[in-house]
């Protein structure tokens, strides 16, 4: 069994933004368990009715604690590295547009199929922070954990390689038809993931807060600039102290030290001393 821990990429922020969505689908997985059965229903996603809010509130239901913990998982896999790069605030924004993408897509493919089959769960939001990583960061590596025969071992995978992979596992199952897994929701969502990410990427969006910096698409490239940038500040340090200084008017030296009093008896006795 592979998966995935973590992400190469060096973190300053506190995830606090990402911590919170995970405990909000926790404790609304708790009241999807407590609420009554036509509450639950009214939150969950059904593409044969016109109910806006459930673009949103399916995004937070969960079909099992099975479900519940492998999207958390990902989720902080993934949401620590664009709450790194976008920020809580936004970072929070962006899930939130990429679960309703994602809520879409699903309404048009059940539609295009006729079906009508309702939904629900944080994986399609999840797969939009998938391929913003994709774009964002392609050369990073994916920190995953093997488990086989109680035995684990941790390695790294490219991110293009692992995400490359889920794609195409999604799209045969979405061409073998598979019945009770979103999967149109999980493309859609990673398609607007892609989308957001590549115009955010854009020099048109240098000037805004939600710029995605390509050179800081990975470790290497993050150390390089703070490294350029130590070094700048070194050089600007010694390059004021190379500058003559400013004398105030009034100012004045201060005295050298006195010279320290030497007793010669002293001094003479010590030396006897040292010679014994």
């Amino acid at each position: 069994m592979f998966l995935p821990i973590g992400l190469d990429y060096p973190y300053y922020r506190r995830p606090y933004a990402t911590a919170g969505l995970i405990v909000a689908n926790i404790v609304a997985f708790g009241l999807q368990a407590a609420l009554p059965e036509a509450v639950v229903d009214e939150l969950a996603l059904w593409p044969d009715r016109f109910a806006p809010w459930q673009w949103l509130t399916a995004v937070f239901l969960h079909g099992g604690m099975l479900h519940l913990a492998g999207n958390m998982l990902f989720l902080w896999v993934y949401g620590r590295f664009a709450e790194e790069r976008l920020g809580p605030g936004r970072f929070v924004a962006l899930y939130c547009a990429l679960g309703v993408a994602a809520s879409l897509v699903y309404i048009v493919s059940e539609f295009l199929s006729g079906g009508g089959r309702p939904a629900w769960g944080a994986s399609g939001a999840i797969s939009g922070l998938m391929g913003v990583a994709l774009v964002a960061a392609h050369s990073i590596n994916v920190r995953v954990l093997l488990v086989w025969h109680w035995h684990g071992r941790v390695f790294e995978v490219p991110a293009i390689a692992l995400i490359g992979v889920w794609v195409a596992e999604q799209s045969v199952l979405a061409l073998a038809g598979v019945q009770g897994i979103a999967v149109s929701a999980h493309l859609g969502g990673f398609a607007a993931g892609v989308l957001a990410a590549w115009l955010l990427s854009r020099e048109r969006m240098r000037a805004s807060l939600w710029y995605l910096d390509p050179a800081l698409a990975s470790a290497a490239r993050r150390k390089e600039r703070q490294e350029a940038a130590m070094w700048g500040a070194i050089a600007e340090y010694h390059g004021s102290r190379s500058k003559p200084a400013q004398v105030t008017p009034g100012w004045q030296p201060p005295k050298a030290p006195r010279p320290e009093v030497v007793d010669p008896y002293e001094h003479q006795t010590l030396q006897r001393w040292n010679k014994t």
